[in-house]
Order: structure tokens, then sequence, then C-alpha cells
């Protein structure tokens, strides 16, 4: 997903986003959930064994809203090609 973005959308490259480790514009919660004070929704359909899998994309206010989705619309085009492969070839 970031590779697709970044083509049109410059990617935070901060070490710590939102008072978080970052690396190329992502940030991995914590592994365990057990771990954490609170739980967003994301956390907790995985340690509920909802989702195997969550995405949360954001995408700086610094920008105007129509950059903004269509960063976001390539970034899930990306999603959906991967999953698409996934399907294709187990």
């Amino acid at each position: 997903m970031v590779q697709s973005v970044k083509k049109h959308f410059p990617i935070d490259r901060a070490d710590w986003i939102d008072e978080r480790p970052a690396r190329n514009g992502v940030i991995r919660p914590e592994d365990n959930p057990a771990l954490r004070n609170e739980w967003p929704e994301a956390i907790y359909m995985i340690a509920e064994n909802i989702s195997l899998r969550n995405f949360t994309l954001e995408t700086s206010s610094d920008f105007d809203l129509e950059a903004r989705v269509q960063a976001l619309v390539k970034a899930l085009s990306s999603l959906v090609s991967c999953i698409q492969l996934e399907v294709q070839n187990p």
C-alpha cells in the first residue's frame, strides 16, 4: 500500500508518529493486546479472533481533502489487488 501511495502522496518517514514507533510511514501496534491499556477496535478484533488482519489508513490533515481521498483510494486498490493475488495463488 505504501509503495502505491508514495508515488502520489507524501509518506511520513518520522521514527515516531502519534506517539508510537513507526517505520516508513507504518505504525505497528504492540503484538500482544494484553500489554495494552486500551484496545482500539482493530486490536480487539484480532484478540477476539474476529479478524486476522486489520489496517487503519490515515492521511495528514495538512493536505486538501481531495488529495487525501485519492491517496486512500490508491491504498485500498493496492490492498484489494494483493488479496486477489492471494486468493488466486494460495
